[in-house]
This record gives structure tokens, C-alpha cells and sequence, in this order.
């Protein structure tokens, strides 16, 4: 049950000024799931021979070192290509051009409010 603000109940023990409850904290050196996720789209990877002929048919210039980056980007392409993934699509376009503006307009003071959608 949530405290009521400026009301310490009876028997709390708050936390002092500048402490933590989480005294260990994050271990150092701990990576993010932003850096880790960062780390493996850079690796070079390797398709499976039967993945990688299906893959060139569509686009013959592609070779079989990429990135698992380039992969995954391949394969939304090839997907919003043949089988009208929409989501695939948008999440495309989003990359390559950014995501669109938004525009919305409050009618009760007026106010025209842009925002801008971040991608997937």
C-alpha cells in the first residue's frame, strides 16, 4: 500500500538522504541490454546454405558474411516484399527515413502539439 507523500507511517524506516535501499547496486561492469543487443547486431554471421540460396535469389549481389543486422534487415525487407508484412514495412521506413511526425491538435486551447513516434 503507497505511502501518503510527506506521511512516514508508524514503524517505517526510511532511506536516508542520498542512500539506496539496493546498497550492492548493479554489479560494475554489468552490461546494458541496449550495449549487449548493440554487440550482437555488429557480428558477422553465417546462413545455413539453403537460407542464404533463398536469400540471393531475391538479391544476387548479397554474399554470405554480414552482419546479424544486415540479416534481420534483410529479412524484414524480404518479408514486407512477399508476404505485405506491414509491420515489417513501417519498421523499414521508420529506420531508414525516421518515424513520421506526428501532429495533434488540442481544440480546447487551441495548442497544435508535435510529437515525434520513436521506431519499434
Amino acid at each position: 500500500m503507497p505511502f501518503k507523500k510527506g506521511v512516514t507511517p508508524k514503524g517505517a524506516k526510511p532511506f536516508e538522504k542520498g542512500k539506496s535501499g539496493n546498497l550492492k547496486g548493479k554489479p560494475k561492469g554489468t552490461l546494458s541490454r541496449a550495449t549487449i543487443a548493440k554487440r550482437v547486431l555488429a557480428m558477422r554471421s553465417l546462413l545455413p546454405d539453403d537460407a542464404f540460396n533463398k536469400l540471393q535469389e531475391l538479391y544476387p549481389q548479397m554474399k554470405n558474411k554480414l552482419t546479424a543486422e544486415e540479416l534481420a534487415t534483410i529479412v524484414m525487407i524480404s518479408n514486407a516484399i512477399t508476404k505485405g508484412d506491414v509491420q515489417a514495412y513501417k519498421a523499414i521506413m521508420d529506420s531508414a527515413y525516421g518515424a513520421p511526425i506526428q501532429e495533434n491538435i488540442n481544440t480546447d486551447t487551441l495548442k497544435i502539439v508535435v510529437t515525434k513516434k520513436n521506431a519499434g
